[in-house]
């Protein structure tokens, strides 16, 4: 038996957080029921839900597919496996809403579990643990608590990049669900590819075939799931090239396209263009500054793991350069919790003490409660 003086087991200390977090998070949220003027321009009638604030913005979309369908043309631009999941909860339960709550919650709890081990097994274990506090710290995160893709996604990505390290072919089959969830499943396969390029000298040194066949075959793992969503779309829709038509006739603002993020002038214009507000859907203040930190932060991945540093690229530098901005904000969670890892290895190598971090998380959570009740008011945040 444990002695009574024996210190608490910080599995539980970090259950704890994550639950306050989450408490935290949802009465941000609930603090606003905002009257959605844009339900009548759109036809539909006005919401009574007193938990109507839980999903606005995209999160509305994949409530209407989930009890709709692809009914709707917008729709289309929204990948399916996600609804497909909070369909199959909304069955059970009845409530939109309260269904897509539980499953976030649960995808976010599961996300942090995989992540500290993955995070344990490259650093150390306290290094995780301040891992995972920034991760959940980032002003963004607050998205984890809403009806988005986040909390699957990273889920996915981290259960790939723990598999992709020990070599598992357990990455390839996650390649699907993880280009099924959003767009940014594409970059994860573009990441495997820079991973195969910059191993190639040694590879062909070596003759390592057996590494060359795993990285060929992952890779091969995502241009099969790619070409199946396009097989799907033209099923579904009858272009498969639907969801790109969708976005550039509904949100022309953004006027994404990868390869803007090839294009050095788009790239250049991208960053020296002024901001013109702090917070809007193309050259917003708050994604420039967003953008100047995912910069900023890649020495540090780079010198941490090199492997890893292909994946933060991908998923830093295509979201950030493919458009005008907007959506950057919410989008750099996701390089974020790469970074996360090394500012953790730095931080713990360093030695400093709990109060910066403490001081950091809280400024962090502060700034996340913030921008949470922007969301909840129906504000753009990106």
């Amino acid at each position: 038996m444990r002695p009574l003086s024996s210190p608490p087991d910080p599995r539980c200390r970090l259950a704890l957080a994550f639950v306050g977090w989450k408490l935290l998070g949802l009465l941000a949220l609930a603090t606003v029921i905002p009257p959605l003027a844009w339900e009548g321009a759109a036809g539909l009638a006005a919401s009574s839900d007193p938990l109507r604030a839980f999903y606005n913005w995209d999160a509305f979309h994949y409530v209407r597919i989930a009890t709709e369908g692809y009914a709707a043309r917008e729709t289309h631009a929204f990948y399916p496996l996600f609804p497909l999941l909070l369909r199959a909860c909304i069955v059970p339960i009845g409530n939109a809403a309260v269904a897509g709550i539980a499953l976030t919650t649960l995808l976010a709890a599961l996300f942090a579990v995989v992540y500290w081990r993955v995070a344990r097994d490259l650093l150390s274990p306290r290094a995780a643990t301040v891992a995972l506090v920034a991760c959940f710290a980032l002003p963004s995160a607050f998205f984890l608590h809403c009806i988005y893709t986040e909390s699957l996604f990273l889920l996915l990505l981290f259960l790939f990049l723990g598999a992709f390290r020990r070599a598992s072919w357990l990455a390839a089959a996650l390649a699907p669900a993880l280009v099924l969830t959003r767009g940014q499943g594409l970059f994860v396969g573009i990441a495997v590819g820079l991973v195969f390029l910059g191993e190639l000298p040694r590879l062909r040194r070596t003759r390592d075939a057996a590494r060359a066949a795993y990285l060929v075959g992952v890779g091969l793992a995502f241009v099969a799931a790619f070409a199946g969503l396009l097989a799907w779309e033209r099923a579904a829709f009858g272009d498969p090239f639907e969801f790109v038509k969708v976005q550039a006739l509904y949100w022309p603002a953004f006027e994404n396209s990868i390869l803007k993020s090839l294009d050095p002038r788009h790239v250049l214009a991208l960053l020296l263009t002024p901001p013109r507000d702090l917070n809007g859907p193309a050259y917003g203040l708050i994604d420039k500054l967003t953008i100047v930190a995912s910069i900023g932060l890649a020495p540090a991945v780079w010198r941490l793991d090199r492997r890893l540093f292909a994946f933060y690229f991908s998923l830093a530098w295509f979201p950030a350069t493919m458009g005008t901005g907007g959506s950057y904000f919410r989008f750099f969670l996701l390089p974020w919790s790469i970074a996360a890892l090394a500012i953790a290895d730095r931080y713990c190598a360093a030695g400093a003490g709990r109060r910066l971090a403490a001081a950091a998380a809280a400024f962090g959570l502060v700034l996340q409660w913030g921008f949470s009740l922007l969301h909840a008011g129906h504000r753009w945040v990106g």
